[in-house]
């Protein structure tokens, strides 16, 4: 019934905020990422205020959740965020240190203090996607479940980050790629 559509709705717009700007209390980040640290007192600085303050919020753009039916009837849900503010950040930190290359390409030697510093911080960035997207998860199924009837089964959890950094060979060079989409 409607009523009972526009509650669910309701709640998961109380349950998933899309941002936490500007708050003097709030989120607080997993105790495996609040004592790893990142390589810039900015981008130190950034974790404590920001970074704490967004996980478990959605962001805007194309951030979005989803629930989908399968053929066979069943209820997926799709989320779509990451790292929010803290991610944008590490990368814009960094790209200020990149030299540039002779076609344009911007770059890091991954074996120098520099490079090293920035696969730790985009490692750092990876895992709080991670962390907050499970945040996310956590807060939709809290409303969809007991309105829905239904149970989440984490075995069917698939997990993939847009942005990420890879080793790859190419032309018989290994390389630290960057990949977005």
């Amino acid at each position: 019934d409607e009523r009972a559509a526009a509650r669910v709705l309701a709640g998961l717009y109380r349950a998933v905020p899309f941002a936490r700007h500007g708050r003097r209390a709030g989120g607080r980040l997993p105790p495996d990422l609040e004592t790893r640290p990142l390589s810039a007192p900015s981008l130190e600085a950034r974790k404590r205020s920001e970074a704490a303050f967004q996980v478990g919020t959605l962001g805007s753009g194309n951030h979005f959740v989803e629930l989908q039916a399968d053929d066979e009837g069943r209820l997926w849900l799709m989320l779509h965020s990451g790292s929010r503010g803290i991610g944008q950040a590490i990368r814009d930190h960094h790209l200020a240190l990149c030299a540039t290359g002779r076609r344009g390409l911007r770059f890091l030697d991954a074996s120098s203090p520099e490079g090293r510093a920035y696969l730790d911080d985009v490692g750092w960035a990876l895992a709080y996607a991670e962390a907050n997207r499970r945040a996310l998860v956590d807060a939709v199924l809290d409303v969809v479940e007991p309105a829905l009837g239904v149970r989440r089964d984490e075995s069917s959890r698939v997990s993939c980050n847009h942005n990420h950094v890879r080793r790859e060979s190419h032309r018989g060079l290994d390389l630290w790629v960057h990949r977005k989409g």
